[in-house]
C-alpha cells in the first residue's frame, strides 16, 4: 500500500470518503500565513510581480469568541525587473505599466512577510520557487484538497471557493481594502486553509504537502491507455477515440500546463500520430495560431501564474 493510500485510509471514512474523526483541537492563537504569488511567467526564472498575504487565526475550540477568522489582508505590486509574459497578464491582470516604478521584491517582502508558524499557498511548489519560506511548514491547499475533499469535481482555486461556498469579503470597505488581485487570492487561500483544518491538523496538512511534493518528483509514465485525471473527459484514456475527441488530444499536446505537463504533452503527441492527425489542421485544432475560445468546463485547467 502506498503512503498516499495509507494516509487516505487513516483520515477518510471508507464508506463516505469523508473525514472520520472529530475536528482537530487547535489551540487559540495558532496562525497560518496565506500567500498568493503572481509572477511574470511559470518558469523558475520568472519573478514576482504581485504579492498578497492574509493571516488565518485558528481557534477551533468551542468557547466564546473563538471562531476562526481571516485578518490583515494586504497586497502589493512588485517591480520584477523583467517583462511580464502576455499569457501571465491574461491570468492575473498585472501589466508592465502597472509594476513600473514599484518597490523591489525585497522591499515588499520585508513589509508583507509574516513570521507565522504555518504557511499556506494554493500551489506549494510554485510558491516555494519564489518565496523565502520554510518548506517544512508549508501547507499546499491544492494537494490537501485533492486528498481530503474527493467529493469536489474541480480543484482550481475559483472552483474550490464556489464548491465549498467559502466566505466572501462581507462589506464594501473590506472588498476595497483587499482589492481584486493577489489580496483576494490570499483571502481565498486563507479560508480554504481554514476549511482544511477542519479535516486535519496543520502538522498533518504539512505532512500531506510533503508527500505530494515528493510524489511529484518521482518519474511518471503516461501512455495512451492512462486515464485522464483532469478535464471534461476525466477517467477516459487518450487512446479512446470515441471518448476523447482529437481536438481535445491536440489541446493537451499543445497547451496543457498542469501537473506532469511534459509527460501528458508527449503522450498526446504520440496519440495524434497514431490517429494520423495534424494538430495544425483547422479541422483538428489551430494550435499554431493559438487556442480557440472555449468555456471553463472545456479546459483541463492549469496552475495560476
Amino acid at each position: 500500500m502506498s503512503d498516499d493510500a495509507r494516509l487516505k485510509r487513516r483520515v477518510l471514512d471508507k464508506r463516505t470518503r469523508r473525514h472520520r474523526r472529530p475536528l482537530p483541537s487547535v489551540e487559540r492563537g495558532v496562525q497560518i500565513a496565506a500567500y498568493a504569488v503572481h509572477t511574470t511567467g511559470l518558469a523558475p526564472s520568472d519573478r514576482v510581480c504581485e504579492l498578497g498575504v492574509a493571516t488565518l487565526e485558528l481557534a477551533l475550540k468551542a468557547r466564546e469568541g473563538s471562531a476562526p477568522r481571516v485578518t490583515d489582508v494586504q497586497s502589493a505590486l512588485v517591480d520584477p525587473g523583467m517583462a511580464i509574459a502576455p499569457a501571465a497578464t491574461e491570468v492575473h491582470g498585472v501589466t508592465d505599466k502597472m509594476v513600473h516604478g514599484q518597490p523591489s521584491f525585497t522591499t515588499v517582502w520585508s513589509r508583507l512577510g509574516r513570521p507565522a508558524p504555518w504557511i499556506a499557498a494554493y500551489n506549494a511548489d510554485f510558491a516555494l520557487m519564489h518565496l523565502p519560506v520554510s518548506k517544512d511548514r508549508m501547507i499546499c491547499t491544492l494537494a490537501c484538497a485533492r486528498l481530503l475533499m474527493p467529493e469536489q469535481q474541480h480543484f482550481s482555486l475559483d472552483a474550490l471557493v464556489q464548491g465549498l461556498d467559502l466566505p466572501r469579503p462581507d462589506n464594501a470597505a473590506t472588498r476595497a481594502a483587499i482589492g481584486p488581485g493577489a489580496g483576494l487570492d490570499a483571502w481565498n487561500v486563507a479560508w480554504l486553509a481554514e476549511r482544511l483544518t477542519r479535516l486535519a491538523a496543520p502538522e498533518e496538512l504539512a505532512a500531506i504537502t510533503a508527500q505530494a511534493r515528493e510524489a511529484a518528483r518521482q518519474p511518471v509514465e503516461i501512455t495512451g491507455s492512462t486515464p485522464l485525471p483532469f478535464g471534461k473527459h476525466r477517467g477516459r484514456a487518450l487512446s479512446d477515440e470515441q471518448g476523447v475527441p482529437t481536438h481535445y488530444v491536440a489541446w493537451i499536446a499543445g497547451n496543457y500546463t498542469g501537473r506532469d505537463a511534459g509527460q501528458w504533452r508527449a503522450a498526446a503527441s504520440k496519440e495524434l500520430t497514431r490517429r494520423h492527425a495534424d494538430p495544425c489542421d483547422p479541422s483538428v485544432y489551430q494550435i499554431a495560431r493559438g487556442a480557440q475560445p472555449r468555456t471553463a468546463s472545456d479546459e483541463p485547467g492549469a496552475p495560476s501564474a
